[in-house]
């Protein structure tokens, strides 16, 4: 009787802008000029970039998203950092709403050439994710905020 092994993987960045160089701008700042030249993103503003979490099973990927931005959060919270943006496909923005994660969008959709898609871009509320994610978890989270993070196995080749 043998264990089944399951792969799960997921991986998020967060992008902070730079305080120190009032030129830095984020990636969604270049990309939505026209909604950020007259209201630049903020100096403390962070970017949450390149989400992905793959698993077969529905429960196990949103169990892992849930994880990342808690991540996430705590790491912007501890830090006094926000808002938060994101450049994400509708489909991504669709799995956002449905897990109740809150966001405004503040630029419509577009073509970005750089991802050779259609995005929008959002500005999530970091402190009502917060309030809404399992403060167990985001307690565990807050405690390790500046480390990194693994779970699971790691398989050498």
């Amino acid at each position: 009787n043998q264990l089944a092994r399951v792969a799960v993987v997921g991986c998020m960045r967060l992008i902070e802008k730079n305080t120190h160089d009032k030129e830095t701008k984020l990636p969604i700042e270049e990309f939505f000029k026209d909604e950020f030249d007259e209201n630049p993103a903020p100096s403390q503003a962070v970017e949450v970039s390149r989400l992905i979490v793959r698993h077969d099973a529905r429960f196990h990927a949103n169990n892992l998203r849930t994880r990342l931005f808690a991540r996430g959060v705590s790491h912007v919270i501890a830090n006094d950092l926000g808002p938060a943006y994101g450049v994400v496909e509708t489909k991504l923005q669709e799995q956002l709403e449905r897990n109740g994660v809150p966001f405004s969008v503040v630029a419509d959709p577009r073509y970005i050439p750089k991802y050779k898609t259609d995005n929008l871009g959002i500005m999530i509320d970091t402190n009502e994710l917060s309030n809404r994610l399992d403060p167990d978890v985001l307690s565990g989270m807050k405690a390790n905020s500046n480390t990194f993070q693994y779970w699971g196995d790691a398989i050498r080749h």
